[in-house]
């Protein structure tokens, strides 16, 4: 008996970026990505039980919000903090979660560096 392979989308207009590292480290995961709005009409029949949901510009919120009706899907992870397109007309039938607080300490790092700057005049100096 073969196995039937998981199928996970990927909603996020930069996933060439990484998708082939998922391929090679996940191989019995079928990744299906999805890089604008049309894509999720072209790929209504595929059965995802996960799907990666990342914000952009060119694939807006409300676009990513249409995983509320997609049949099968068990889990739906955010890849930034905000999910409230997919709480906007209540609790969605998946489990839902997202990456707040991943970039805490980045971001912490970057702000202190930009008051320390600003507190010696880094700013001014380098334009002299």
């Amino acid at each position: 008996m073969v196995a039937k392979r998981m199928g996970v989308l990927v909603l996020h207009e930069g996933v060439d970026q990484y998708l082939e590292e998922l391929r090679r480290r996940f191989p019995a995961v079928e990744f299906q990505p999805i890089r604008q709005p049309a894509g999720l009409e072209a790929l209504s029949g595929f059965p995802a039980a996960i799907a990666y949901s990342c914000v952009t510009d060119g694939f807006p919120r409300t676009e990513h919000a249409r995983l509320r009706d997609w049949p099968g899907l068990d889990w739906v992870h955010v890849g930034g903090s905000g999910f409230d397109h997919f709480v906007a007309d209540g609790p969605p039938g998946f489990l839902l979660t997202n990456g707040a607080g991943v970039l805490a300490q980045e971001l912490a790092q970057t702000l202190l560096g930009a008051l320390i700057a600003l507190n010696r005049g880094f700013v001014g100096a380098l334009r002299d």
